[in-house]
């Protein structure tokens, strides 16, 4: 322990201090308030489809009956995506109820978080914000006293291409790497959640994945990310053969890849189908294959494969781009037309009238609109003769 930190033991009476190191990040998180409340229904319109989208009125009773459990991640103080949360006393309580049942669970006095949504905007699900908005939960749960633990009922991305795998089955399947082969299960696994099991009927609209969820849980005070290797962030390394790179970044594209897609060096990923949730496993095989640790948003800056080999080749400089170009282009709404004092004509002033004051007399001995309605609010009676 180092100086400052024995100075505050003695004063404080603190015995054990942990040493963190804090970062200066692009966005903001923060709890929303009520007048959030259309740009939240906004972003939920945008990331979900109609058949399993919560109504305006449930995120309005997020705000209301549990605020310190939502957060909303802003840019440019944009709303660009949101985290929703609730407590209930325990998984159990999920069986046989669908989504829009889950929300009369809600008690304070639980000790399960259940997650019930990642939102982020679709222009920037690139950027691995939803990946940073998912951990900083996670942590922030640990730290709030009787939580004993995190759940979730998500669902399945690609259920159908396996079809007709019994979904049991198909939540547990992992490819060579040890990865979740579904990309939302995959997702969760990364962040240390462990499969529990189908829960049927919790989405009875969603045809693709037979109306069920997948009822995952994070042993939230002894958690392990599912990461590929402990480095230094970012961390610029030249390996000892330079052509090996480029094998390597193409092979890990190659396996994250969209089939339906041809594989380009100088083609962007996202036109290769590779969108946010398949990004987060090309970052997992980066840093497995290369040894080092990236950004979520590494991939923003070096967006095709060429750019990432000669990145880690030590050939790039790294990029900085402006905050605002990650922002979608929003339409400002065009001036309206206001007369100016030259428009009116002589005509017009001549028979004008001008209001130069206003006065009001309240009853009994009230000077002033505050005194007034200290006898409203004490229910004086102030009628006089």
């Amino acid at each position: 322990m180092n100086d400052m930190g024995k100075c505050l033991v003695k004063r404080t009476l603190i015995k054990s201090i942990s040493l963190n190191c804090f970062e200066n990040n692009y966005y903001n998180l923060r709890h929303p308030k009520i007048d959030d409340l259309p740009d939240l229904i906004a972003l939920e319109i945008l990331c979900w489809p109609e058949n399993i989208r919560v109504d305006n009125e449930e995120i309005q009773r997020r705000i209301w009956n549990f605020p310190q459990g939502q957060f909303i991640l802003e840019i440019e103080e944009k709303i660009v995506g949101a985290i929703y949360s609730q407590i209930i006393d325990n998984p159990q309580l999920l069986e046989n109820k669908t989504f829009t049942q889950v929300p009369l669970l809600h008690t304070e006095s639980g000790v399960v978080v259940q997650l019930l949504a990642v939102n982020i905007l679709p222009e920037l699900q690139n950027q691995g914000l939803g990946d940073r908005l998912l951990e900083f939960m996670l942590q922030y749960c640990a730290q709030i006293s009787g939580v004993e633990k995190v759940v979730a009922v998500t669902l399945c991305r690609n259920y159908s291409d396996y079809s007709p795998m019994p979904m049991a089955e198909y939540i547990h399947k992992k490819n060579d790497s040890g990865l979740l082969v579904d990309q939302i299960l995959r997702f969760h696994q990364i962040h240390g959640a462990k499969i529990q099991k189908v829960l049927p009927g919790y989405r009875p609209k969603d045809i693709e994945n037979q109306g069920c969820g997948v009822l995952i849980e994070y042993d939230i005070h002894h958690r392990q990310r599912f990461d590929g290797i402990q480095v230094e962030k970012n961390q610029q390394v030249k390996v000892e053969r330079k052509e090996d790179v480029d094998e390597v970044v193409a092979g890990c594209v190659r396996g994250v890849m969209n089939k339906k897609h041809s594989f380009d060096s100088e083609r962007p990923l996202m036109e290769m189908g590779i969108e946010s949730l398949e990004l987060l496993e090309l970052k997992y095989l980066l840093e497995k294959k290369l040894g080092v640790k990236i950004e979520p948003n590494f991939f923003f800056k070096y967006g095709n494969p060429k750019a990432i080999a000669s990145y880690f080749k030590g050939e790039t400089p790294v990029k900085h781009r402006k905050i605002s170009e990650l922002l979608p282009k929003i339409p400002q709404p065009e001036p309206k037309n206001q007369k100016t004092d030259s428009d009116f004509s002589a005509a017009q002033l001549e028979n004008g009238i001008a209001i130069i004051g206003m006065a009001c007399r309240f009853p009994g001995d009230a000077d002033s609109p505050q005194k007034y309605w200290s006898l409203l609010r004490d229910g004086i009676d102030a009628i006089t003769e």
